[in-house]
């Protein structure tokens, strides 16, 4: 690096982020300040993709999928699992394409939806988890809409349905200033 000094002015400050793809490594970076006192003007970010060995790749916008994370609890006294098959059937009918389908970068963005296992036992009921991957901003909010009014519009005698989206959980990478 001292070499490259003289290539251009500024300071180049190597950063390794611990826990990346749960999400929770980079929140706790800025929490303990590894940004101070200097604030970046630009960060780059190397993570495994399906490029040619030794190809890095940058754009404006979004370049990788973004993570929300979406839970749907059930309780009641009706037919929790007839309820949670019901869900299911909402939060995999979200998605664009299947898990199994996705083999190379998609030229367009699409909605990638995964449940994690089946309906859980909860005090009192089920609960449903699973997360939705997109890598632009206004196919998350198409993709939240979809799921929120899907589960909104489920009938189900005697079962209370609460669903949480997520949708700042794991933004991806992406310059757009209202994620940084």
């Amino acid at each position: 690096m001292p070499a490259l000094k003289a290539d251009g002015p500024g300071t180049v400050r190597l950063v390794f982020q611990p826990a990346e793809e749960p999400g929770s490594g980079a929140k706790a970076m800025l929490a303990d300040g590894a940004f101070e006192p200097l604030t970046p003007d630009a960060i780059y970010a190397v993570h495994t993709t399906p490029h040619l060995v030794g190809q890095l790749a940058t754009t404006a916008g979004g370049l990788m999928a973004g993570r929300s994370r979406i839970e749907v609890t059930m309780r009641g006294t009706g037919d929790l699992p007839a309820a949670a098959r019901q869900v299911q059937s909402v939060l995999q009918a979200g998605g664009t394409v299947p898990a199994e389908a996705i083999t190379q970068p998609a030229s367009q963005d699409v909605i990638l939806v995964q449940l994690f296992g089946g309906a859980s036992r909860i005090d009192e009921g089920l609960v449903i988890r699973g997360q939705v991957m997109t890598a632009s901003p206004e196919t998350r909010a198409a993709a939240k809409k979809a799921v929120l009014e899907g589960i909104a519009d489920l009938t189900i005698p005697n079962v209370a349905l609460e669903a949480e989206f997520d949708d700042r959980f794991m933004a991806g990478v992406n310059n757009a200033p209202d994620l940084v």
